[in-house]
């Protein structure tokens, strides 16, 4: 029988794959729209393994607050691609870095220590940051508030039972740590084991919906096989048992056959 950690490290696999094959098949160097994609995804799947590994060191409640980041991320996601606002907001992130590397390259006790040395702006920043400071579209544009995008999408259930709970684990409580005194001192924690399970299948489900709202953008064309193992992925998430090992296995030939996974958009 699957493990949840079984099915998140293929969930992992199964990520990887596709990101090497959209990353091989990039139309343009330039087309932000893919470049936004590929590393918002790559996030996501670095986390569920991060997770995972956080779990199975019985670090719960950081598994939780990183589960919150990946939700966070998938709504953003999800309203990305229903608003386009792709280049905006990659133009709005390089504008914020910029601005926040150079307040902390200013701040007197760091001028001049080693590790402020390297941080210098290239010629193509300073251009890049003259050209998109004065943008009305930037200086307009924040992120979304994720309750709202969650309702909007349908989801609301995801922001009520995931975000709004994992955001329990990201702001000190007095109601959370009681599990990591009793494993400090060696006891068994129950409560700490069921935390595990479910934040396990949240960001299991979690990053194969980012999955499918990847593969659903017009960029590929992607075989039936891949969308059946992610259908198979979320239903083993949610708890209804469904044996994906067959999809799993066809997708990662394929793709080390050097077949492919997808072809591209036509029409």
């Amino acid at each position: 029988m699957t493990t949840k950690n079984d099915l998140c490290r293929d969930i992992v696999c199964t990520g990887t794959v596709i990101l090497r094959e959209y990353g091989s098949r990039l139309t343009e160097p330039g087309h932000r729209k893919e470049k936004v994609s590929l590393v918002l995804l790559s996030r996501s799947v670095r986390q569920l393994q991060a997770i995972a590994g956080l779990v199975e060191c019985t670090f719960v409640s950081d598994a939780w607050v990183l589960y919150r980041c990946l939700l966070e991320r998938y709504l953003l996601f999800t309203h990305l691609c229903k608003t386009g606002e792709f280049e905006v907001y990659d133009d709005w992130c390089f504008k914020r870095r910029y601005e926040g590397l150079n307040r902390i390259k200013s701040i007197h006790g760091f001028k001049g220590k080693r590790g402020m040395r390297n941080r210098r702006f290239s010629e193509e920043e300073k251009g890049r940051y003259s050209r998109v400071q004065d943008d009305e579209r930037v200086k307009r544009w924040r992120r979304p508030d994720m309750e709202t995008v969650a309702r909007d999408e349908g989801m609301k259930f995801l922001y009520d039972a995931g975000y709004d709970w994992a955001s329990g684990h990201v702001h000190a409580s007095s109601q959370e740590g009681e599990a990591d005194y009793r494993l400090l001192i060696g006891h068994k924690c129950d409560e700490s084991s069921l935390n595990a399970a479910v934040v396990l299948d949240n960001a299991a489900l979690v990053t194969v919906l980012h999955l499918q709202e990847f593969a659903n953008e017009p960029e590929h064309n992607w075989r039936k096989v891949v969308y059946d193992l992610l259908k198979a992925f979320a239903m083993r998430a949610g708890g209804e048992g469904s044996d994906y090992s067959e999809a799993l296995t066809k997708v990662v030939s394929l793709h080390k056959l050097g077949e492919g996974l997808c072809l591209p958009a036509t029409g």
